[in-house]
């Protein structure tokens, strides 16, 4: 049996370890560039949560108690997530570049403290102000992307 590794970048050393690292909060970056684009937004990290909607048609038939359902080969997966920018000396550095993340209307990588990735756009930001900073939700909807790993 083969043994896994995980490879990340600390202070740009290439790093290797049997466990997978920790992360701290959502990241996001863009996939073409993603150590001159990578993010983190540390705090509101538990504020995430996962759709799944399926593809179906519901028929309703005479005779019938029940309807019939149809599902058809596609899914709309959006994940929903809320981050807090405190205020402090970066806060309108990371308020600006989760503006621009949602502004771009192209692909991001979305990563969270549980392991979720997803390819995705933002769809929207919504922002409130709140008395230690500014809460930002947003949805990253999936977008379908080939993955290519070079061996």
């Amino acid at each position: 049996m083969s043994k896994r590794t995980f490879t990340y970048f600390q202070d740009s050393t290439a790093v290797s370890t049997p466990t997978p690292p920790t992360f701290r909060g959502l990241w996001l970056h863009y996939p073409e560039n993603d150590q001159a684009t990578s993010t983190n937004f540390l705090y509101g990290r538990n504020e995430r949560s996962h759709e799944i909607e399926l593809e179906n048609t519901e028929l309703k038939f005479a005779g019938r108690e029940f309807r019939v359902v149809e599902f058809g080969e596609h899914r709309d997966d959006s994940f929903s997530c809320g981050v807090l920018i405190p205020h402090g000396p970066d806060y309108y550095t990371e308020r600006d570049a989760l503006r621009s993340f949602a502004n771009s209307r192209t692909t991001v990588v979305a990563r969270d403290n549980r392991g979720h990735v997803v390819f995705g756009v933002i769809a929207g930001l919504s922002e409130s102000h709140e008395d230690e900073g500014s809460k930002f939700t947003f949805e990253v909807l999936r977008v379908h992307r080939e993955i290519w790993e070079i061996i």
